[in-house]
């Protein structure tokens, strides 16, 4: 039996998503057996250690008191259902008072941040796991990760990764030596003794590191020995989960058994706010890929043991939506987890079609087909409208494409785009990145199209996926005439020359429709709308140049 492992991923520091996907009883109808949530490890006292971390009766006692019980009802209602249930935690996290008492053997001198190296921090980890199993003993094990540490929802706890140093993009850099000597804990101290699952992470989001570099993968996971309860999770893209990246090479290789991460609410693709089904892809292969690999290929591998899929999350703000409007990840959560989870070896489009008939009410071949075609030509759209064919093709597939320009619900400027327009002029290739975009919006013209052919019962979803085909017609005709004054306001910047009239004809085009996308957002069945500012994490200043300061630049600079 494979594993079908689901985790919801709320947004750090925000309010819990209205989701249908917390519910146990929908996860195993749709093949799931297994359930994770997150952070069991914020639910320990440490009260076999001190008395006084959580004083009982406190503001503090209380907070824990609440995790404690929250946790012991999803356990209960996932038992109650067959389903495995998992923690997803950050290891080095721990209570601030236990850490400042006890600063000079767990952290670096002068600091409060924990040194992975000491032993007195594996001597508090352990306390902290015999104090869970002891207050939630059904609990079956945990996924680990490993140098991204948010503390947003936490405010008594403090913690960081196993490292004291940090890459440009504020993450961990992690050596080979502190992977190794976490996962042999890890596997002595819960696989071993408690007879728990463990699944290691490899998450860095980086093509030389553990996550994606085969020989760094092998270097790491050839000092440990297997163990029946240990799993390597590796998400299915090289880097995170963006088109145009190469497979990961680390599937399928070394001793370990290994489950693989898959997205449904595609963060960097509209979060659902837009039609984005991409299982076709992630199951047979994009056809953008060099290397035509997709998870059909691991399925018969002896090293394979299922799927941890991220039904709803991941990522930062918005485009937010509620439990009724989450269609698109619900119809690619429900493709994948029954392609896994099934045993009667029905392809990806069997399962498809399966979904319009049961879910939508399709029936008719011909509306499934046009259903299909909507699906295919909208990801073809976001291809062409989000990133960007001359300058990805560049990367070898191993570079975050478009300079990660569109985030979440941000949109970037003239910072973010000025590497990728700088390939764009080097290669003569202005026009055809042009057209790239407008052949975009002319994809969802026939998106659009389609949906007028195609009847589905239930009137509150037919309305929702039409106001989400609107949606990226919208978006991605605004991005267009974003590109048309950028890129024309970047080659006046490179060369001293402006084409007055065209940036002046684009701006305007822009600002008539960034008005027409705001207007979709009186609609009540509407998700949230993208920012024209860029991304930055919530307690960090926000960058300079997003796209509406983009076009500002240039309004007052043709004035």
């Amino acid at each position: 039996m494979k594993l079908v492992y689901n985790m919801v991923h709320d947004n750090p520091g925000e309010p819990h998503f209205s989701t249908s996907f917390n519910n146990p009883e929908k996860l195993k109808a749709y093949g799931f057996n297994g359930q994770v949530d997150k952070h069991i490890h914020t639910a320990v006292s440490y009260h076999s250690l001190s008395k006084d971390i959580f004083i009982y009766g406190s503001k503090e006692s209380e907070w824990l008191e609440a995790q404690q019980q929250k946790w012991k009802k999803l356990i209960t209602a996932a038992k109650g259902e067959g389903l495995s249930i998992a923690s997803h935690i950050d290891l080095f996290v721990m209570p601030r008072k236990l850490v400042e008492r006890y600063q000079d053997e767990l952290c670096y001198e002068g600091t409060l941040r924990i040194d992975y190296t000491k032993e007195k921090v594996y001597e508090i980890q352990r306390i902290m796991f015999q104090e869970l199993f002891e207050l939630f003993p059904d609990l079956d094990g945990f996924f680990v990760r490993l140098g991204e540490t948010y503390l947003y929802d936490f405010p008594y706890h403090i913690g960081n990764g196993p490292s004291n140093k940090k890459d440009e993009y504020g993450g961990n850099i992690i050596p080979k030596d502190a992977y190794v000597k976490i996962i042999k804990f890890l596997r002595e101290d819960v696989c071993e003794k408690y007879n728990k699952h463990v699944f290691i992470r490899t998450w860095d989001c980086f093509n030389d590191g553990f996550h994606a570099n085969p020989k760094y993968y092998l270097d790491v996971t050839n000092q440990i020995e297997p163990h029946d309860r240990l799993f390597f999770s590796i998400k299915h893209t090289a880097l995170d989960f963006w088109r145009r990246v190469r497979v990961n090479e680390c599937l399928g290789i070394g001793k370990h058994q290994q489950i693989i991460e898959v997205q449904a609410q595609r963060e960097y693709e509209g979060k659902g706010a837009y039609p984005c089904y991409v299982m076709d892809g992630v199951i047979d292969c994009f056809p953008e890929n060099k290397v035509k690999k997709g998870l059909k290929d691991f399925m018969n591998h002896p090293l394979f043991r299922g799927v941890f899929i991220w039904a709803r999350g991941g990522g930062w703000y918005g485009p937010y939506i509620d439990e009724k409007r989450e269609f698109w990840a619900d119809l690619n959560t429900y493709v994948i987890s029954q392609y896994i989870s099934g045993d009667n070896n029905l392809s990806e489009l069997e399962i498809f079609n399966r979904y319009l008939e049961e879910k939508l009410g399709i029936i008719d071949d011909e509306q499934k087909k046009f259903f299909r075609e909507i699906c295919q030509l909208s990801q073809e759209a976001i291809l062409k409208g989000r990133y960007c064919e001359v300058y990805d093709s560049t990367l070898e597939e191993i570079t975050l494409p478009v300079n990660l320009w569109m985030r979440d619900d941000r949109l970037g400027g003239k910072t973010r785009l000025k590497p990728v327009f700088e390939v764009i002029y080097q290669k003569d290739k202005v026009k055809e990145v042009l057209r790239e975009k407008q052949e975009a919006i002319e994809l969802w013209e026939q998106v659009k199209q389609l949906y007028e052919k195609i009847d589905i019962r239930d009137s509150y979803l037919k309305a929702f996926i039409g106001i989400s085909i609107e949606y990226g017609f919208r978006l991605f005709s605004l991005v267009e005439a974003g590109w048309q004054v950028l890129i024309n306001g970047f080659i006046g910047d490179k060369t001293g020359k402006y084409d007055i009239g065209i940036i002046k004809k684009w701006i305007k085009i822009f600002d008539e429709r960034y008005k027409r996308y705001l207007q979709l957002g009186e609609n009540d069945i509407c998700p949230s709308l993208y920012q024209l500012n860029y991304f930055a994490l919530p307690d960090e200043k926000e960058p300079g140049y997003g796209m509406g300061e983009s076009i500002d630049y240039y309004r007052n600079m043709i004035k």
